[in-house]
């Protein structure tokens, strides 16, 4: 009988489940973002699909960040901006 044996480095293959993990998604949402092409396609090994976690942080870097709307107001003479989300 073979064991599992278990790796002391992070994963870099992952399920989808686990790439939807990696980036706090659903696996719904990860495969819409893969199929809209603003996450990356996985590789095929044998019947299964793995995606690169490398490749997945680069593309979440890649996205648009939120935009934020800046405040005068300040708790300390005017050095410090708040802001507002």
């Amino acid at each position: 009988m073979s064991r599992v044996r278990h790796c002391p480095r992070d994963p870099i293959g992952l399920s989808v489940e686990s790439a939807a993990a990696f980036i706090g998604v659903s696996p719904e949402l990860f495969q819409r973002a893969v199929d809209d092409g603003s996450m990356p396609v996985p590789r095929k090994l044998g019947g299964r699909l793995i995606w690169d976690a490398e490749e997945i942080a680069e593309a979440l870097r890649r996205l648009p960040r939120k935009a934020v709307k800046e405040s005068r107001e300040s708790n300390d003479n005017g050095r410090w901006k708040k802001l507002q989300l």
